[in-house]
């Protein structure tokens, strides 16, 4: 069977209300700025994703302006992969241009790795706890996992 995945930058113009006059960038700047303070983050991506999941999506595909390598954290990813791994779904990919320069294309990597790399720190620790306990290790890996 097929995973339908959600693209996260279905809502691009949200932060406009839906009002986006001056084409798709003015909507990615209305949404980095909205997501970008980490202070509010999680609340933030939090309500995004209870939305996604709650539409019965399993996966979801987040684009950059909701978690962009120019100023996501450690926290931000965190955040955004522990977030997922509460409401079961799974990454599949980020969505977005990837810069127009090699430092730019190399921070974006960076993201997409540091995420990955976490995820698989995790995955190992939660197989290592279920199999001291006796829990089930598929179980607890699929809520872990991005």
């Amino acid at each position: 069977m097929n995973t339908l995945s959600f693209m996260s930058a279905n809502y691009v113009a949200r932060q406009l209300d839906y009002n986006m006059t001056e084409g798709w960038m003015q909507g990615d700047a209305a949404t980095q700025e909205y997501f970008m303070p980490r202070e509010t983050y999680a609340a933030r991506f939090e309500d995004m994703i209870a939305e996604i999941a709650g539409l019965g999506f399993e996966a979801v595909d987040i684009w950059l302006a909701h978690l962009h390598y120019n100023w996501a954290t450690e926290e931000h990813i965190r955040i955004a992969r522990t977030t997922l791994a509460r409401h079961n779904l799974k990454l599949v990919s980020l969505a977005g241009g990837f810069g127009a320069t090699r430092a730019e294309f190399e921070k974006a990597c960076w993201l997409a790795r540091d995420g990955r790399a976490r995820a698989r720190r995790q995955q190992r620790a939660a197989h290592r706890r279920s199999s001291m306990d006796g829990g089930d290790a598929a179980q607890v890996w699929r809520q872990v996992r991005l």
